[in-house]
């Protein structure tokens, strides 16, 4: 798994300040018309799961999506960049895949 504690982190904290959110099924959505933060965090779960499936040699693109992720959690006030640091820190140093 791309970074396991950032990832289920991430999940945990989505799905603690919106329950009812699932992770969108169309993958053809336009995130430009994304109006509100129920329905991005429906699409962030998406884009976790998603990210999932790259392939391990893609890193410039793991590297961009991970990141959008971490700066809509910050945006939506989901968590501060210090902690977003700190998750990312764990898998840094527990060598997980990148």
């Amino acid at each position: 798994m791309y970074y396991p504690n950032l990832t289920k982190n991430l999940q945990d904290l989505i799905r603690a300040k919106f329950p009812e959110a699932e992770q969108y099924k169309n993958e053809y959505l336009d995130v430009d018309y994304i109006d509100n933060h129920f329905q991005m965090a429906c699409y962030l779960l998406w884009m976790l799961d998603k990210l999932q499936t790259f392939e391990p040699d893609d890193v410039a693109k793991r590297g961009r999506w991970i990141g959008y992720i971490q700066a809509r959690t910050e945006v939506m006030g989901l968590l501060l960049n210090e902690k977003n640091r700190e998750l990312t820190r764990l898998d840094v140093e527990a060598n997980s895949p990148m």
